[in-house]
């Protein structure tokens, strides 16, 4: 099984569709099940949490072969530097931390410059 983050946004859905059709079993974190009808439709695993909240992580992890982490704050114009750091560094930092303690054997996090960070910033 493997974990999908984002998996209701674009490219993370997209990750599930490939996903799916290679016959793999897959699980979404997202933050409103509402949104995730047509995953759970199709046979995904939803986990509902956020990135911020590190018992949904653990529990989006648990048992599962590998991480695809697309989920990230994106364009939102009244966050702060510090808001969009927590969610799209510090986030992914402990999703790695916990995945590693779950024993995943594989992680890919995608990164965008986009969004203001300096991806430096996160491992200082």
């Amino acid at each position: 099984m493997y974990l999908v983050t984002g998996a209701t946004g674009f490219v993370g859905g997209h990750m599930v569709d490939l996903l799916l059709s290679k016959g793999c079993k897959v699980r979404a974190l997202v933050r409103n099940p509402l949104k995730a009808q047509d995953l759970k439709s199709r046979g995904v695993e939803i986990v509902v949490g956020d990135l911020l909240d590190s018992e949904s992580l653990k529990k989006a992890v648990a048992g599962v072969e590998g991480v695809f982490h697309i989920g990230a704050t994106f364009r939102e114009p009244n966050l702060s530097y510090n808001q969009y750091f927590e969610i799209n560094a510090k986030a992914t930092l402990t999703l790695l931390k916990l995945a590693d303690e779950a024993s995943v054997s594989k992680f890919i996090s995608t990164y965008s410059f986009s969004n203001g960070l300096n991806l430096y910033d996160c491992f200082l």
